[in-house]
């Protein structure tokens, strides 16, 4: 027998690896953009502001109000960003101030108050992956994230 039959398994085995390699990377690649993945938006200014960042998540625990977003057609067929604002008891809040942003624009989203505890958005509803909502009444602000924002879908 020859040596040379069991030396051409080697350069097989090698490719075949490259090719497992490449296939695991596709198929992360591809996961990723399909899926609704849990990649933190805007991780470098949460890190940079870690510290504001935690208290913030502490005071929005403490005063308990809740944002709940949704999409309606309104009268011109057009999708209208609507969030409803309760505070800690489940009430509606009246006296409040809610603006939103998108990552992808540097203009902030406002809002109008239409009814107790609920607010339209002003401008044209954004096609985003993610919304950063900031409430105010008085001195307290509360803050709240959305991910796999877009038209239509809220989470």
């Amino acid at each position: 027998m020859s040596l040379f039959p069991r030396l051409r398994v080697w350069p097989g085995i090698i490719f075949v690896l490259f090719g497992v390699n490449f296939l695991v990377v596709a198929v992360t690649v591809v996961g990723a953009n399909r899926t609704a993945s849990p990649i933190e938006p805007d991780y470098y200014t949460k890190a940079l502001n870690w510290d504001q960042t935690r208290a913030q998540t502490q005071r929005n625990k403490s005063l308990g109000w809740s944002v709940t977003p949704s999409v309606v057609a309104g009268s011109d067929g057009q999708p209208h960003l609507f969030l409803t604002v309760l505070d800690g008891a489940g009430n509606p809040m009246r006296a409040a101030t809610v603006k939103a942003r998108v990552p992808s624009s540097k203009q902030p989203l406002t809002f109008t108050h239409t009814k107790d505890g609920v607010f339209v958005c002003d401008q044209a509803l954004p096609d985003a992956s993610s919304l950063s909502v900031a409430v105010t009444a008085g001195f307290d602000l509360f803050t709240a994230e959305f991910s796999a924002f877009g038209r239509g879908v809220a989470r």
